[in-house]
């Protein structure tokens, strides 16, 4: 379902091989947590055209993505582009925004 393959210099890659909803996203977050704490701070989320996404999972991933950047990190989704991983970098990116700045 998730599998994970670390990198020199504090990167890792995530492979996500299921649909992506709340529970694969807590999966995805406890791997980025025991990651984070293991001196990474370079994440690649890999997804297919095919891998389906609920808007839960959605949320989940916006949320983690918010997280390692609020941590100093980089988090970085890999794969091909369609109108639901485009709002997902949107989001990330908004919430990147500092207040006062959507005026």
């Amino acid at each position: 379902m998730i599998t994970t393959e670390y990198l020199a210099d504090g990167m890792v890659n995530i492979y996500v091989h299921a649909r992506i909803d709340t529970r694969v996203a807590k999966e995805v977050a406890w791997q980025v947590f025991r990651s984070f704490h293991l001196g990474v701070r370079t994440f690649f989320l890999h997804v297919t055209h095919t891998t389906p996404i609920d808007q839960d999972g959605l949320a989940s991933l916006a949320l983690i993505g918010q997280g390692i950047h609020n941590q100093g990190g980089i988090w970085n989704i890999v794969g091909p582009h369609s109108s639901v991983w485009d709002q997902l970098l949107v989001r990330i990116s908004l919430q990147q925004l500092p207040p006062g700045s959507l005026n």
